[in-house]
Formats: structure tokens, C-alpha cells, sequence
């Protein structure tokens, strides 16, 4: 992560206890609980906590999963929620951030 030209990011952590953290399409990620944390500097990333009561039993490490995605003019693209692999050249032909805070345009693959 590029924390020395004023680069902001986003933490989405993919367990809140056992159960999946959602996120919701076309609402505020920071309102829903989606997004877990914004990180302007290394002391703003989350802790790594192994919360999840089943898997605690049998880990023998700490463990966790997080998606760390940049702000760009405002906009965050967390890609395909519920895959491991969110964004990848298989799911999304391209991604442009508009400026002035103008949104994200997407080409998903598969779409004409």
C-alpha cells in the first residue's frame, strides 16, 4: 500500500463473527457496515482478529480476510461481493473512474 502520496483506502472484512459482512448495492459502504475501516496510514489498518467461533476451535494461527481496495475520486470498487476473487481481466473487460467524483464505469465481460 502507497501511504506517501496522500493515497486513501478501504478495508472489507469478509466476517463480522461467523455470519458474512454484507454489503449492499447502491448504498453507503462507511453507512452499512460494509467498509470496516478508511486508511490514510499504516496505523489505520484493522487488527487481524480470529472471531469466527468454529474455525477458533481448530485454528492454530491467527486468521482473517480483508479486502484492501483504493479510493479514487471518491469512489471505491469492491468488485463482485462473495467471491474470493473480486475484480479480475475474467469478470470485468474494464474500469474507469470518472472524474470529479463522477462514478465508476464498468465493462463486465459477457455483456454487449
Amino acid at each position: 500500500l502507497d501511504f506517501t502520496s496522500g493515497h486513501e483506502w478501504v478495508v472489507h472484512s469478509w466476517f463480522t463473527g461467523h455470519t458474512p459482512t454484507i454489503c449492499q448495492n447502491n448504498a453507503l459502504a462507511l453507512h452499512t457496515g460494509c467498509i470496516v475501516s478508511r486508511v490514510r496510514e499504516e496505523k489505520d489498518l484493522p487488527l487481524i482478529h480470529n472471531t469466527r467461533p468454529i474455525m477458533v476451535k481448530n485454528d492454530t494461527r491467527m486468521f482473517d480476510l480483508m479486502q484492501v481496495s483504493p479510493v479514487v475520486n471518491g469512489w471505491v470498487l469492491l468488485g463482485e461481493v462473495g467471491k474470493y476473487v473480486r475484480i479480475s481481466e475474467q469478470r470485468f473487460k474494464f474500469v474507469r473512474f470518472l472524474r470529479n467524483g463522477g462514478g465508476i464505469e464498468v465493462g463486465l465481460m459477457g455483456s454487449e
